[in-house]
């Protein structure tokens, strides 16, 4: 069987094959590293929340959603004051990162908190959304959360441990929010930046990649709506780094694949059917119109 097989592809050029499969194992082993460091880091997160609730019993859900928010402000604070701004390696970070990476590399902005946040808020099963706000004309320039609580997306900052009350005694959306800031002024602390706009709100950065993301956008507005679409947290998804590392290898060993399988067949339709320059055909004198001689 063996020896068919070889005679099969005997017509492949050797070197090729032998990249192609090297190329595709290394790749598989790197996805089966990741793969196995994705599951460790959601672990981690869920111990968290496991302990969370051991130590505080039965609660309602806004009340434990608050409880996590304040946890990982804890735990982003406290790290930041114990080793202060410390940064995994750069090469340690790329290539073999630890599971825990969210919780060290705390560099004492918006986005570690939100990020904390996330994890812990899916981990204990809640709905969660990432929000940029925008401040004038700077897009970005600070990250919180929204949480789905009895159908209401509730603003949640990690960052302030802060979480607005309307007036009627609810957790604050961006809805309630917007246009309204003035009404909430008295729950913010004093180091809170006035300057943040909670109506200019994106969750998705579709101007990030010209062309592609706002093609993306325009498909994705058609097949649903504007508001599902503005409603959208890529982020959100995107947030269990080894799992994002398992899916662009997935989609690097298709690739390398579907190269391959088109280099083959390139090849072996070159092969068969060899280009050559037929050589000139002299004309048949038959074929020839007669001449008239007077």
């Amino acid at each position: 069987m063996n020896r068919g097989r070889s005679k099969k592809l005997a017509w492949i050029p050797r070197a090729p094959r032998i990249a192609v499969v090297f190329v595709v194992g290394f790749l598989l082993a790197w996805f089966g590293v990741f793969l196995t460091l994705g599951f460790a880091n959601q672990k981690v997160y869920s111990a968290l929340v496991q302990n969370y609730d051991a130590s505080h019993g039965p609660e309602s859900a806004e009340a434990r959603a608050r409880g996590l928010l304040a946890l990982s402000h804890q735990l982003v604070s406290t790290r930041i004051e114990t080793l202060g701004p410390w940064q995994v390696p750069e090469l340690r970070q790329s290539l073999t990162p630890p599971p825990n990476l969210d919780l060290l590399i705390g560099d004492g902005i918006c986005g570690s908190y939100t990020a904390v946040f996330t994890r812990l808020a899916q981990a204990a099963g809640y709905s969660v959304r990432i929000a940029q706000m925008r401040c004038g004309a700077t897009k970005g320039c600070h990250m919180l959360n929204e949480v789905l609580l009895d159908g209401r997306w509730v603003v949640m900052d990690a960052y302030y441990n802060l979480v607005l009350t309307n007036p009627d005694g609810l957790p604050a959306t961006f809805a309630d929010i917007s246009g309204r800031f003035g009404r909430y002024e008295s729950q913010l602390p004093p180091e809170y930046d006035r300057n943040f706009d909670f109506s200019g709100v994106t969750r998705t950065n579709w101007e990030k990649y010209p062309l592609v993301l706002p093609a993306i956008r325009r498909v994705a507005v058609w097949l649903s709506s504007e508001e599902a679409v503005a409603g959208f947290s890529a982020r959100t998804y995107l947030m269990n780094w080894y799992f994002n590392v398992v899916i662009y290898s997935v989609l690097a060993i298709l690739g390398m694949l579907l190269l391959w399988g088109s280099a083959v067949l390139g090849y072996r339709v070159w092969t068969r059917h060899p280009r050559s320059i037929a050589a000139p055909v002299a004309p048949d004198p038959s074929l020839q119109p007669a001449h008239r001689h007077s």
